[in-house]
Order: structure tokens, then C-alpha cells, then sequence
């Protein structure tokens, strides 16, 4: 703690690699670690350069033209067995829905098709009966009344 006052009232510790350019005067004191402090007005100041906006741009415009095609091959190929595996399980998934659906289907067919052959079955007798009627040949039954009229029925 001593030693952070002096150097804030004295002047400024210069790391290594500066002190190497900076010749050491006779105000400059060593603090032990491999540091040399300096007067304020004798610590080497660090030199900033300007950026060069232009270069860097092009630089990373450069890069980039190499560097997105390979990052999007790279992509590609590790992203897509991934992307398989998850369209086969969808596939699967909807495939069951699928299953589903289609039976619920064929059962309405099914019954469709059943209620038709009622239909065509009541048909079949209906025009066996007409036929009958028409020749003359047998159209009573044999264990119902033979009259009509007998069994409450309207003549029609």
C-alpha cells in the first residue's frame, strides 16, 4: 500500500518491455519487479496508430469469401443426419395418424357398402314380387291371410 503512494506521487512504473527503450536516468529508481519507475514526463508513451478503415474492411470482406462457403459446407454435412432423423420420425409419427384415418375409412366404406346390399337385396324382392304379380304365378304367401283386405291392409 506504501509502495502504490510513492509511485502515484513520484511518477509512473513503466512495464519491461518499454523500459528497454527508454534509457534510464538518473531519476529513475528500479522497484524490484523487473520495473523501472519513471518520471511522469520521461515514461515512454505507447504509440497509437490510426486505423485503416479501408484495409480492415477488405480484409474481412476477403475472408468472408472463403470463410461462409466453407462454414456452410461444414454445416451441411454435420447438420444433416440430424435433419433426416428428425423427418423419418416425423414421417413415422404421421404415418400412424395416417393408419387411422384410413381404417376409420374403410369401416365407413364398410358400412356403406353393407346398407347397399341391403338396398339392392330389398330390390331384388321387391322386383321378384312385381314379376310374380305380373304373371299370376304364386304371389300368396303361404302363412299370411289371402285376402288383403283381411289383414287390414289397404287395396292398392
Amino acid at each position: 500500500m506504501r509502495d502504490m503512494a510513492r509511485r502515484a506521487h513520484h511518477g509512473v512504473a513503466c512495464p519491461p518491455s518499454t523500459r528497454a527503450r527508454a534509457a534510464p536516468t538518473s531519476s529513475g529508481a528500479e522497484i524490484g519487479d523487473g520495473r523501472t519507475e519513471y518520471p511522469r514526463s520521461e515514461c515512454p508513451q505507447m504509440n497509437v496508430e490510426p486505423v485503416d478503415l479501408v484495409a480492415l474492411v477488405s480484409s474481412i470482406m476477403g475472408i468472408s469469401i472463403v470463410l461462409f462457403p466453407v462454414i456452410g459446407l461444414t454445416i451441411r454435412f454435420a447438420l444433416k443426419p440430424t435433419v433426416e432423423a428428425m423427418s423419418r420420425f416425423f414421417d413415422h409419427k404421421g404415418l400412424g395418424e395416417n393408419v387411422q384415418i384410413m381404417e376409420r375409412r374403410m369401416a365407413l366404406m364398410e358400412q356403406q357398402i353393407q346398407s347397399i346390399e341391403s338396398s339392392v337385396a330389398q330390390l331384388v324382392e321387391v322386383t321378384d314380387f312385381h314379376n310374380q304379380l305380373r304373371s299370376g304365378t304364386g304371389g300368396q304367401p303361404e302363412s299370411g291371410p289371402a285376402d288383403p283386405e283381411e289383414a287390414g291392409e289397404p287395396a292398392g
